[in-house]
């Protein structure tokens, strides 16, 4: 059980790190590469899965621009990128205390401060020269803890909500 809330807060200081670290030619590479897409994004139906884990009923629906780039099983970790934002979602195969993960995210982020929080969501900003905003929504059910994870840079934010909203839109669980 350590183990996989460790592996959690690594995976989720790594995103962080790797996120503060891009520059603004590795974004547009990145949108190059999207944009390349578009005549099959345009034919795309609503009903079509970005991701599916059967194992564990979740999906995540198709959304315009968004790619999966990166899955691992044990436990199910998953990331997503869309222009300027990093998603990840975690499954973790047991119900946990939300306020236990919120506090293990807090401490992996290390000089961070929280901006807002609730009982299922809380939202932090690092203290660095390039400050990133972190999002994270909780979802419980009786077999496993659903975490959704959204980072961008803290200057970015007000043009991505937005898109954090529509994708989490898009969660099934």
């Amino acid at each position: 059980m350590k183990s996989q809330q460790k592996f959690l807060v690594f995976i989720v200081f790594i995103i962080i790190l790797l996120s503060g670290c891009s520059d603004d030619d590795n974004s547009a590479q990145s949108e190059e590469s999207v944009g390349g897409d578009k005549s099959e994004e345009q034919t795309s139906t609503s009903e079509e899965l970005l991701y599916d884990h059967k194992d564990t009923g979740v999906s995540v629906g198709y959304e315009e621009g968004w790619e999966m780039i990166e899955e691992s099983k044990d436990p199910v970790n998953v990331t997503f990128q869309h222009d300027h934002i990093l998603s990840v979602l975690t499954v973790l195969d047991d119900k946990q205390k939300v306020q236990s993960l919120k506090d293990e995210l807090l401490q992996g982020a290390n000089k961070a401060s929280v901006v807002d929080e609730s009982d299922r969501f809380i939202a932090y900003e690092t203290n660095r020269e390039e400050s990133m905003r972190t999002e994270v929504y909780f979802m419980n059910d009786k077999e496993k803890t659903v975490m959704l994870s959204f980072v961008t840079a803290k200057d970015r934010y007000d043009k991505v909500e937005d898109d954090i909203a529509s994708f989490r839109s898009k969660l099934n669980y």
